[in-house]
C-alpha cells in the first residue's frame, strides 16, 4: 500500500493538545452506511529516536501504518514540548538546539488518514542532562625540576550544553600510583627526579560526570637543564663552610668557551688550601690550560696549590664541550684528579681546603688576571672518596646524603644560587647568565 506524507485536510478534526503515548484512537464519525465507508488506518510501533535525548539531539519518530483497504494514505506529524505545540515542525526530526532542552518533555502525534477516517497515535520522552566535555589541560611547569610544585591547569573549559555551572575533579598518579591528591596541585616537598606524574582531570555540571582528560610531566632533576655561564673576566665568590673533613670529592660539569686571561689560561673553580690562603697569586684548585702543542686544551690543578710544576697535564677540553671534572682527597693527602672519568692526573700532597677564605669560579683564587670563561652546570662537594677508579659520570650531581655542599643550578633565573644539598652556603651570580643547557642536553 501507499503511504503519503502529507497535511491532514481541513476537515479532520484538530490535533490534541495534551500527549498520548502509545495509543491508537479511530476518529472517524460514526455513519448509517459503516460498511461502505470502510475500515480506519492502523498505526503501530511508534517510536522516538534517541529514546534518550539531550539537549543538541535531533528526535525522530518512526512509525509504521497500513490501511486494510489498501487506500492511499495521507499522514500529519505534530511535535509538542511541555505541551505545547511547536509551530511550523510537521516534519519526521525536530533539533534539540533550536526547540527543547534539558528536563523537556518531547511529544509527538502521528496521524494517518485514507481521506474517510483518521487514526492518530502519540508518545513522549523526557530530554536528558548531557555532561560535560572533556576539558584541555596542562601541568605547569611544563618541564618541572624536583622540589618544585605542580600545578594543572585548565587551558580550555568544559562546555556543557545545558548552560550548568562548572566544576572540575583533580587526581593525581605518580610512577602510575595514585598520589592521594584530589586537588589541582602537588606540594614542592612531593616531587622527585625521574618521577611520572599524571593529573586526570573531569568537568561536572553537578548532575553528570564529562569524560577525562589527563596530562603528563616528567620530574626533571634539578640542574638537568639548566647552568650558569659567565664571559671573560667575570667570577664569583663566596663565603666557605666552617670546617672541611680529611677526605673528600670536589666535582662538577664545566664547559669552557675557549677564553682565558693569560698564557696560564685561568682557573674556573678556585677553592684555597690552607698552606696559601692569603698569600701570592699561585693558588686555587682546577686550573683551565692551553696546551701549546696541540687543540684542545688541558685540565690540570695550580702548581702553586700542590707544590708541583704549573705545565698541563691530565685530560683535555674542547672549547663549547661539557666535561666533567672530579677531584678526590685522601686523608693521607692523596689525591686524584678525573677528567670525564678517566684518571687524568694523581697526587700525593693536596692540601685541606682553607674555610677562611673564599670559594671563586671563573678565577684563580687570589689573582687579578686568571679568567676563564665559560659555563658550568652543576658543582658539587661531598665527603669521602667518591671516586677511586674510572667510571661513567652521571649527568646530573644530585644532592646526597654524601653531599656537603652542592649546586645545580636549577633555579633558573634570580641573582643567588642556592646550596641544595644543605643550605649552607649561597653564591650570588647576578653577574652571570641563566642558560637552559646542561651535559645532558642539546648545546
Amino acid at each position: 500500500m501507499l503511504i503519503a506524507l502529507a497535511l491532514l485536510p481541513a476537515c479532520l478534526p484538530e490535533l490534541p493538545d495534551e500527549v498520548k503515548t502509545d495509543t491508537a484512537v479511530d476518529t472517524a464519525t460514526d455513519t448509517a452506511d459503516s460498511a461502505q465507508a470502510g475500515s480506519a488506518p492502523v498505526i503501530s510501533n511508534v517510536r522516538l529516536d534517541p529514546a534518550d535525548p539531550r539537549t543538541n539531539d535531533v528526535l525522530r519518530v518512526t512509525f509504521d501504518a497500513e490501511d486494510p483497504d489498501g487506500d492511499t494514505l495521507f499522514t500529519a506529524i505534530a511535535w509538542t514540548v511541555n505541551g505545547a505545540r511547536v509551530e511550523g515542525q510537521t516534519g519526521a526530526e525536530l533539533d534539540g538546539a533550536s526547540w527543547f532542552d534539558r528536563d523537556d518533555v518531547v511529544g509527538v502525534t502521528v496521524s494517518v488518514s485514507d481521506g474517510s477516517r483518521a487514526t492518530e497515535a502519540s508518545t513522549s520522552v523526557g530530554v536528558a542532562n548531557t555532561a560535560p566535555s572533556a576539558p584541555g589541560v596542562a601541568i605547569t611547569p611544563a618541564e618541572p625540576i624536583a622540589g618544585q610544585a605542580l600545578a594543572c591547569a585548565v587551558g580550555t573549559e568544559s562546555v556543557d550544553a545545558d548552560g550548568d555551572a562548572m566544576t572540575y575533579g583533580y587526581s593525581w598518579t605518580v610512577d602510575g600510583v595514585d598520589a592521594g591528591v584530589s586537588g589541582p596541585s602537588v606540594d614542592a616537598a612531593r616531587t622527585r627526579a625521574g618521577e611520572m606524574w599524571t593529573c586526570r582531570v573531569t568537568g561536572s555540571d553537578g548532575s553528570a560526570t564529562g569524560e577525562a582528560t589527563s596530562t603528563v610531566a616528567r620530574v626533571r632533576a634539578r640542574g638537568d637543564c639548566t647552568s650558569v655561564s659567565w664571559p671573560l673576566g667575570e667570577y664569583v665568590s663566596a663565603p666557605m663552610i666552617a670546617s672541611y673533613p680529611s677526605s673528600w670529592t670536589l666535582e662538577g660539569w664545566f664547559r669552557p668557551d675557549g677564553t682565558y686571561s693569560s698564557v696560564w689560561g685561568g682557573g674556573f673553580i678556585g677553592l684555597p688550601a690552607v698552606e696559601r690562603c692569603g698569600g701570592g697569586s699561585d693558588y686555587g684548585l682546577v686550573l683551565i690550560a692551553p696546551d701549546w702543542s696541540d687543540s684542545p686544551g688541558m685540565v690540570s690543578v695550580t702548581g702553586g696549590w700542590l707544590g708541583h710544576s704549573d705545565a698541563p697535564s691530565g685530560g683535555s677540553w674542547h672549547a663549547g664541550e661539557w666535561f666533567h671534572f672530579a677531584l678526590s682527597r685522601g686523608a693521607d693527602r692523596s689525591g686524584t684528579l678525573f677528567i670525564n672519568g678517566v684518571i687524568a692526573e694523581q697526587f700525593s700532597n693536596v692540601p685541606a681546603p682553607d674555610p677562611s677564605c673564599d670559594m671563586y669560579i671563573g678565577n684563580r683564587v687570589g689573582s687579578a688576571n686568571n679568567f676563564v670563561g665559560g659555563s658550568l652546570a652543576s658543582l658539587r662537594f661531598s665527603n669521602g672518596l667518591r671516586y677511586t677508579s674510572p667510571f661513567d659520570p652521571e649527568n646530573v650531581l644530585v644532592a646526597d646524603s654524601a653531599a656537603i655542599w652542592a649546586f645545580d643550578f636549577g633555579e633558573g633565573s634570580g641573582s643567588v644560587a642556592e646550596d641544595a644539598a644543605s643550605g649552607l652556603i649561597s653564591l650570588s651570580v647576578g653577574a652571570f647568565d641563566w642558560d637552559e643547557a646542561g651535559p645532558g642536553c642539546a648545546l
